[in-house]
């Protein structure tokens, strides 16, 4: 692959960030953080509106009787907003995702930019495009594969070490899953940002 091919568009950086993480970390080391977000809004984007979109293909076939939360979903306008909020919701995780990073890699002794950080979150969220397309993959697979990422970026960006980059990758991990797990005790209503559809 060629420098052009991985850095100059979009789609390009994603399906580099899926082939050859490595290379394309090293060839995005000096873009600015603000050329990550256009390739983490894609990515997002298209886990949303993927997601919601089968979402809504269930929610359609199944009965409201049977599957009462489900019917809400076969509204469009529902699917819309839902598909937004996921896309807020993914945007704020990964600036917060990019901050623990940068926490984490200061107190290894990093000295680096928090920028670096940020834009490893963003350009992290490239399987979440994949995710989109292939029926529930994404919730599975995605966020593991962002992890693996985010290590080989804080690896290639930051010049970490593979142990130091685990433990740097391992607590932004570590906090989401302890916080997904008080999520779902607490009940599927507590995942709407704005109160509810």
């Amino acid at each position: 692959m060629g420098e052009y091919y991985i850095t100059d568009s979009i789609p390009a950086t994603i399906l580099g960030m899926l082939r050859s993480p490595e290379e394309t970390f090293r060839l995005l080391r000096t873009k600015e953080v603000e050329d990550a977000v256009p390739v983490l809004l894609v990515s997002l984007a298209v886990f949303a509106f993927g997601s919601t979109f089968f979402l809504g293909l269930i929610a359609s076939s199944a009965g409201a009787s049977d599957y009462p939360s489900l019917s809400g979903l076969a509204d469009l306008g529902t699917l819309i907003f839902v598909a937004f909020e996921m896309m807020i919701f993914g945007v704020i995780l990964a600036a917060i995702t990019g901050v623990l990073l940068h926490f984490v890699a200061y107190y290894e002794g990093f000295d680096e930019d928090i920028s670096q950080s940020l834009k490893v979150a963003g350009y992290s969220a490239a399987p979440y495009a994949v995710g989109g397309v292939i029926p529930f993959f994404g919730i599975i697979i995605a966020p593991l594969w962002c992890v693996y990422l985010q290590y080989t970026g804080m690896r290639e960006t930051c010049y970490m070490e593979p142990d130091q980059a685990v433990v740097t990758v391992l607590v932004p991990a570590a906090v989401f899953a302890v916080l997904f797990i008080i999520m779902t005790m607490l009940g599927g209503d507590n995942f709407s940002i704005f109160g509810g559809a």
